[in-house]
């Protein structure tokens, strides 16, 4: 059954598909798609963003890691269901019982082809030392 009704992307009348309950139609949704492809491989390509997590309680270094978008992967670091690993799960835990946030650190700006090698020296310098 076609429906003709206004679609919240491009406000055109169209006739819109019933695909798990978006009212939106099947071009502007591709469409969309394609925009969030393209904005995902700009940040990419912008940079990326050696970060280190510290203990606030310590005052040390405890997670180097890289990121295109380190907004979004802080959030995440915060979320013990997300975490790297037991000890960081447990680390978070503890410091969310404290009402406690890991600072984050943003250590440099790297191109993606060298971010690898760079999140491995400040690992090293930081982590390992």
């Amino acid at each position: 059954m076609e429906r003709v009704k206004k679609c919240q992307m491009c406000r055109q009348e169209k006739t819109l598909q019933k695909f798990g309950g978006c009212k939106t139609c099947n071009e502007c949704r591709r469409n969309l798609s394609v925009r969030r492809r393209e904005i995902r491989k700009e940040r990419r390509d912008a940079g990326w963003f050696i970060y280190a997590l510290v203990d606030p309680n310590t005052n040390q270094f405890v997670y180097v890691g890289r990121s295109y978008y380190p907004k979004r992967r802080y959030a995440q670091h915060l979320n013990p269901n997300q975490a790297v690993s037991k000890s960081f799960k447990e680390w978070i835990i503890k410091l969310h019982k404290g009402d406690l946030k890991p600072p984050m650190v943003i250590l440099e700006k790297v191109d993606e082809s060298e971010s690898e090698n760079r999140e491995m020296f400040w690992i090293q310098t930081l982590i390992a030392a």
